[in-house]
């Protein structure tokens, strides 16, 4: 019988960069990037030769990243769970090398102190992705306005607002008077809707959150085609509503 074997396989694009030791970063960072590495080393592979090969090369790409030898072992009592801690305060810091390493003190007041960096690579290259077209993102809370006269319908959907839209314009074409408000408008006062004009006002993908804003909308906005008769906005919320 057989027995498959469990090795570690590196693109052709891998650099064996991990995080400089040389960097801005807190101590505890850096040795958890040593402590990740050498764990994942020893456990991935089940061929002892294999494995000792696979912790010499990860050795050799930490030390080129500046990590110096004597931190690059494995702990002491290694794989144990940690005891759960006692709640404690939780405050998260900046890092600035020198200073926050003496704002741990406050550990000894049942607080505990967390490091993050002050800049990231993400913050200095910035996103390399182009702008999302509002009409395509879901979740939209938007506004179709009349061409007639200074009302407006408000609605909110799931689907992206040029899904949305098209829906609403094969309503009015096909005549589906009971599909929303929109179409009773435009069919008891023989008005016409401009729909070049229509815009998004929100995103929200929670449903309960997205049928919120828009009623906020709806309730604040004399000129909306909507009967307010017939929601279920809360008096209280329409109170504070209409003093903000």
């Amino acid at each position: 019988m057989g027995q498959s074997s469990i090795s570690v396989f590196r693109k052709a694009t891998h650099t064996g960069r991990y995080l400089s030791y040389r960097s801005e970063h807190p101590l505890q960072h850096k040795r958890s990037v040593v402590n990740t590495v050498l764990h994942r080393a020893d456990t991935i592979r089940n061929d002892e030769k294999d494995r000792q090969a696979e912790i010499a090369i990860v050795k050799t790409s930490l030390i080129e990243n500046g990590h110096p030898e004597r931190m690059i072992h494995f702990p002491n009592k290694r794989y144990e769970s940690k005891q759960k801690e006692e709640t404690r305060s939780l405050a998260v810091l900046p890092y600035y090398p020198g200073l926050t390493e003496k704002l741990k003190r406050l550990s000894s007041h049942n607080i505990k102190v967390v490091s993050k960096p002050i800049r990231k690579i993400g913050d200095i290259i910035g996103s390399t992705k182009g702008p999302i077209n509002k009409n395509l993102r879901q979740g939209a809370i938007y506004s179709i306005p009349c061409h007639d006269c200074q009302k407006h319908y408000i609605g909110e959907s799931k689907q992206c607002f040029e899904t949305k839209h098209k829906e609403h314009i094969a309503d009015v074409k096909h005549k589906r008077f009971d599909k929303s408000a929109l179409t009773r408008h435009v069919f008891d006062l023989g008005h016409s809707t401009d729909w070049q004009l229509s815009k998004v006002l929100e995103f929200e993908c929670d449903f309960h959150k997205r049928r919120f804003i828009e009623s906020c909308y709806i309730n604040t906005d004399c000129s909306s085609m909507h009967d307010k008769s017939c929601d279920i906005f809360p008096d209280i919320y329409r109170f504070f509503l209409n003093k903000w």
